[in-house]
């Protein structure tokens, strides 16, 4: 006997998958183009990423081997160079933000600085 709200299984014919090599668009000249442009864009955003990521790390260490004293909310915060540095201290995020960042938070716009957590 079926459950209540149960349909039985109907008989159902699977089609068969034709071999990729068989399928094929018609402009796979132009596609194959554009992946490989897209592959080393891809390559190239990588790489910087983990650049960024390894010089943010090694900010933050510096940042607390400076010994900065705190702010009354915890925040280390300090300008360098025209950027303006900020170590939160509840997850140790760093925000670094330049110049035109900084117009942008007046202006009401949000602000395009991105931040990394430390990784112990």
């Amino acid at each position: 006997m079926a459950k209540r709200g149960r349909k039985k299984k109907k008989d159902v014919k699977v089609g068969t998958q034709l071999a990729l090599i068989d399928v094929e668009p018609e402009n796979i000249k132009g596609i194959s183009k554009h992946l490989q442009i897209y592959k080393a864009a891809q390559a190239r955003r990588l790489a910087a990423l983990k650049v960024e990521c390894d010089e943010k790390k090694i900010i933050l260490d510096l940042v607390h081997q400076a010994n900065l004293q705190r702010l009354p909310d915890g925040v280390i915060r300090f300008a360098c160079e025209g950027l303006l540095v900020e170590v939160t201290p509840t997850d140790e995020v760093i925000k670094i933000k330049g110049e035109s960042d900084q117009a942008g938070e007046k202006s009401g716009k949000k602000s395009m600085a991105e931040t990394v957590e430390k990784t112990e």
